[in-house]
């Protein structure tokens, strides 16, 4: 009857030590409980040491896993280093907008007598903004006008070469 009292001694003891700290198991319980599931877990798929070629055979199908997780985790990399370098290019965007916003700001509070200033630095920038629009189309707007230009041209010569044949055919 002894041994149970002190089993349950202990077994209070533990409980009231865990509560306090908050810790479930000990470090030696831990140790035991992912040695038992690492082999739990790899025992069945170990290969068998008297058969070297199923070892070859899982080594070779490791190398390729571990090839695939190697690119799949470039491309990852490669993706996030794009997206850092837009997120750069935004950071720089939203700081020019921020400066301008402060120089307008700072603009607006100018007094009465210094409106032709804060209008010239508006029409400046409306003039910026609109010359910057329009150069993002320009290349693209000069073919479409040279295309056109060329079937106009040509549209033009056919209809004059047919209206030419008209008044030559008889009955007319």
């Amino acid at each position: 009857m002894e041994p149970y009292l002190v089993q349950l001694a202990h077994s209070i003891a533990y409980s009231f030590v865990n509560g306090i700290t908050g810790r479930l198991f000990t470090q030696k319980q831990i140790g035991d409980i992912a040695k038992s599931v690492i082999s739990i877990s790899f025992s069945p798929d170990a290969p068998d040491p008297a058969d070297p070629t199923a070892a070859q055979e899982r080594f070779d199908e490791a190398r390729v896993h571990f090839a695939k997780a190697n690119a799949i985790i470039t491309d990852m990399q490669e993706e996030l280093t794009q997206q850092s370098n837009k997120l750069g290019e935004l950071h720089v965007e939203v700081a020019t907008q921020k400066n301008l916003a402060a120089e307008y700001g700072r603009l607006a509070a100018l007094s009465k007598e210094d409106s032709s200033a804060v209008r010239g630095a508006f029409e400046e920038a409306v003039r910026n903004g609109i010359a910057a629009e329009a150069e993002k189309g320009r290349t693209s707007r000069r073919i479409a006008s040279a295309i056109w230009a060329v079937v106009t041209l040509v549209g033009g010569a056919w209809l004059g070469a047919y209206f030419k044949e008209i008044p030559s055919w008889p009955g007319l």
